[in-house]
């Protein structure tokens, strides 16, 4: 089982509702996921919180919980921008993972962090910067990646959905429903950065820093805040067949950035004109319009590429030829479904398909369009076949290998093959040995040139392998990340640009005490 020690920083609030949240789901994500969360330091200035269920350590120096050699993620619910700055660089500069909600750290910090963490290999986590329960960030950076983005537009703010909401539909003053927001906790005692459009506009800055891949900060929107409104103005916008919203936009027409938030007047038949009180929405428009691609797989034992217990349908609505999907699909499955072993057995059920109805009227045909589609292909498939792996019978430990500096990408695809197939590998993980040899064995069944004096190999970031030869390593440090649930095994052949990666499970007793109970 995967244990995960975390940190949180900041007991507001919200933080408080951190603590309860994970106290009390700890068990339930266990059973779903195979994975503990232990929430083990809290950073207080006070130096004590109001929830008797914490049995861990609070440390009134916040600047110093980066340090903790039990700690793997810092959870950021401080606010504001100096002191969790400072927190988030010491988190990343001490190998920790770091997740906020803080809105304006990311906005106005966003960047410079992200450089860090992806030069240490680390990720930051800010989902409920923006839009709270609405999954947009990820939706972005993840279902969106292959797509440029023309706009964006959306309710950001709930508080001052909430009164405008209130102004409208029940003609309160802007007082009044200040007053009932702050009341039903909608806002704060101090409500300037929502009403003034400050919090609008760094969501908006960092929903267009995502979009548009430019350098973008709060200070390139334009915003304005609601405190002007007043109820006449409601009316003549009745009259007229408008509604008053806090509106946030993002324009991006021929490589210009049109970025702004500001309560604006909206048609009534309107999506957002409808969304009332403290709700959030937003729309995204992309280059083709809107398609979807989405996707089911079946497969624990007897998987192998090639020919394993795998059946998966794969469906999308926008318009491709068979030629054109067929050929993507091939490109697709070689490096993801055909990536992944179970056990090395096969089954004859092994089945991909694609349908595709054409229902949006977006057909895709030109390079461009097909490129973007295998992109999404590419992420959906892979997707899956690492959920295939990850559901496998009786696994502990998910192995990912990754191969880099291979001659070509087909022999990088056979070397990270071999390895992840590996029984000798899979039960080494299995018994959390870093045995290397074994991993060297399997690099040298791979069908690939390989020069055995380069070879590089590393387990969860640390080297246990240089020139084909044993090195000195810290041996519990590797035996502490061999207990986690996600193993990743990277090899490092030193003789070109390849690259590929396979999934696959570790070798367990209870996979053995599972499948003897079958009988023919």
């Amino acid at each position: 089982m995967q244990k995960i020690n975390i940190a949180l920083c900041g007991t507001g609030n919200v933080g408080s509702s951190f603590i309860d949240l994970i106290l009390q789901s700890k068990e339930k994500i266990k059973s779903n996921y195979n994975v503990e969360l232990n929430l083990n330091l809290i950073g207080s200035r006070k130096g004590k919180i109001n929830n008797s269920d914490f049995k861990g350590k609070i440390e009134t120096d916040i600047l110093k919980v980066p340090m903790s050699n039990e700690v793997d993620i810092i959870v950021e619910l401080i606010g504001g921008t100096e002191i969790s700055y400072e927190l988030a660089k010491l988190s990343l500069q001490n190998d920790k993972h770091f997740v906020t909600a803080n809105k304006s750290l990311i906005a106005e910090k966003g960047q410079e962090l992200f450089k860090l963490a992806s030069d240490r290999n680390l990720h930051i986590g800010f989902e409920a910067s923006v839009g709270g329960g609405i999954p947009i960030l990820r939706t972005i950076r993840d279902g969106l990646i292959s797509s440029k983005i023309n706009w964006f537009k959306g309710i950001l703010n709930g508080t001052s959905n909430y009164i405008l909401s209130k102004m409208y539909l029940e003609k309160q003053t802007y007082e009044d429903a200040l007053k009932s927001a702050q009341k039903l906790g909608f806002a704060e005692p101090d409500p300037s950065l929502d009403i003034n459009g400050t919090d609008a506009a760094q969501k908006t800055a960092i929903l267009s820093f995502l979009s548009f891949s430019g350098k973008i900060s709060p200070q390139d929107i334009f915003f304005d805040g609601i405190k002007h409104i007043e109820p006449i103005d409601m009316e003549y916008g009745k009259e007229l067949g408008y509604v008053i919203k806090p509106i946030s936009i993002g324009f991006n027409e021929e490589e210009k950035l049109l970025l702004g938030s500001f309560p604006a007047f909206i048609q009534q038949d309107e999506i957002i004109a409808n969304v009332n009180f403290e709700t959030n929405v937003i729309e995204v428009n992309s280059k083709k319009g809107n398609y979807k691609i989405g996707g089911v797989a079946k497969g624990s034992g007897m998987v192998h590429p090639k020919m394993g217990t795998m059946l998966s349908f794969i469906t999308t609505d926008a318009g491709l030829n068979s030629d054109d999907l067929t050929s993507i699909l091939r490109k697709s499955v070689n490096n993801s479904f055909n990536q992944i072993d179970i056990d090395g057995d096969t089954s004859t059920n092994d089945t991909v398909v694609i349908m595709s109805n054409g229902v949006t009227g977006i057909n895709l045909r030109s390079d461009e369009e097909l490129d973007e589609f295998q992109e999404a292909l590419n992420y959906l498939t892979k997707f899956l076949a690492k959920q295939i792996a990850e559901d496998g019978e009786g696994i502990s430990h998910l192995i990912t290998v990754e191969v880099k500096g291979a001659k070509n990408n087909d022999d990088a695809l056979s070397v990270s093959n071999a390895v992840v197939s590996s029984s000798l590998v899979k039960t080494a993980i299995f018994g959390k040995d870093p045995n290397w040899g074994r991993i060297m064995m399997a690099i040298g069944n791979a069908d690939a040139e390989i020069e055995r004096d380069k070879i590089k190999i590393f387990v969860n970031g640390i080297q246990i392998s240089e020139e084909g030869k044993s090195i000195s390593f810290h041996y519990q440090s590797v035996l502490s990340a061999l207990d986690n649930f996600q193993i990743d095994i990277e090899i490092d052949l030193c003789i070109g640009d390849g690259r590929g990666v396979a999934w696959g499970s570790d070798l367990t007793e209870e996979y053995v005490v599972f499948n003897s109970a079958y009988t023919t």
